[in-house]
Formats: structure tokens, sequence, C-alpha cells
């Protein structure tokens, strides 16, 4: 089946050399939309009145700074702000022995409710949820792309989850007992390498263990941390 603009993403997350493709993808979609909210899209009415509503995240502002475009910054900061201030603006305390119109809960909670938002968050996840759909869609209609699946070195546990969950889904049951099953051989045996090149990794530290070879285990740590936990950009 020749190669469509929506499975390109996947394809190429696939081909790289990671302890999870998901993961790859997830960090493509970081970094295209940092990149789009930074270009020409922070002077669109729309986008701005998006990010003015929501922000970011504590991560996703991190990147944004790192993006060294800080005019860009500055000008969703600075309308982000000017919503956050009409907030607390149209707010009235509340006094001892009377409850403010707008004030105390009613105000904590609307200032929550944007604090805990994030337009880059809420942006890659409605894109990788696609990406997900396109995923299956992909397993079972491409055989090469299944083949490649079959052979990839397995997935983070919050993607594999992930999978796992989505398939019962979005499959249908003989299609889903198939690929739960060369899912989880996939995953048990990622793990099980990874915990023998953690206990290598461990076993180096004994000085009895010097001439001991690494074995491929020097980086056993960081590959622990991203598998277990999707820890990334050590």
């Amino acid at each position: 089946m020749k190669e469509k603009i929506y499975t390109i993403p996947i394809t190429e997350a696939f081909a790289q050399d990671s302890e999870c493709p998901f993961c790859a993808l997830f960090r493509k979609l970081e970094s295209d939309a940092v990149g789009f909210i930074l270009g020409p899209a922070y002077m669109d009415d729309d986008v701005r009145l998006a990010t003015n509503e929501a922000g970011f995240c504590r991560e996703h502002y991190r990147q944004l700074y790192d993006a060294q475009n800080r005019l860009g910054l500055a000008l969703m900061l600075h309308t982000h702000l000017i919503r956050i201030n009409q907030l607390i603006s149209k707010a009235v305390p509340d006094l001892p022995g009377k409850r403010g119109k707008n004030g105390g809960p009613g105000l904590a909670a609307g200032l929550r409710r944007m604090h805990d938002s994030c337009y880059v968050c809420e942006w890659v996840e409605g894109n990788f949820g696609h990406c997900v759909e396109n995923f299956f869609y992909m397993w079972q209609k491409m055989p090469e792309f299944a083949g490649t699946v079959k052979n990839c070195r397995g997935f983070c546990l919050e993607h594999f989850i992930r999978l796992m969950e989505a398939g019962e889904k979005l499959l249908p049951a003989g299609d889903y007992a198939r690929f739960a099953a060369e899912a989880v051989h996939i995953e048990r045996d990622a793990l099980a390498k990874l915990e023998n090149d953690l206990g290598r990794f461990i076993a180096k530290y004994d000085y009895r263990n010097a001439d001991m070879p690494w074995d491929g285990a020097q980086d056993a740590v960081l590959r622990g941390l991203e598998r277990i936990a999707s820890v990334r950009d050590l």
C-alpha cells in the first residue's frame, strides 16, 4: 500500500533506533507544535485567543523559551497575562463573614483551570490520538509495516498501556487478540533485556568485575528511565 501523508510520521518514528517509537513520534509532535506557535501562528488571532485562555504547562514554556524566539514568546506571555489580570481584577475578595461575588473559590477555580491547561499539550494529545488510530489502520492494512512493528524494540510502559487499551477499542476481537499477543511478546523481550542490562550496569560497580565487558549496558539507566517512565531528552 502506498504511503500517505498521515502514515509517514509513524513510519519515520518506527525507523528510528529508540526505546519507544511512540516517544519519538510524541517528541516530533511537540517540536512541530512549538515551531508552529512561534512561527506565523503567534500573530494569528484565533491561535492567540486560544493561547490567551490556555497558556502552557511548565515543560512547554521551557521548550518555547529554548526555541529562542523571545519576541514571539513575549507577545504570548503579555496577552496571556492580560487575560489573567482581567480575571483577578473582576473578582471581589471575600471579607470576613461575607462571600465575595466573584472571589474566593470561584476565582481560584477559574485560575486553576487556566493554570492547569496547556495549548501545546492539548494540540499534541489530539494529534497523537489520531496517530494511534492510524497506527492500527496501518498494522491491519500494510503487511510490511506490521512486520516492522513485530521486529521493533518495544515501547515505553506509558505507550504500551495506551496501545493495549486503544487496540481493544479499535480492532475487531480476533485482530486485537493477535496484536496483543505480538505486543506482549515484544515488550516481554525488551524488558528482559533491560533488566539484564541494568544488572550488568550495577555489577560493573563491583571492583571484582572491572574486566567484565559492558556489552552495551553503559546507557542502561537512561534506557530504563525512558522505558519505564517515558523520561525523555536527558
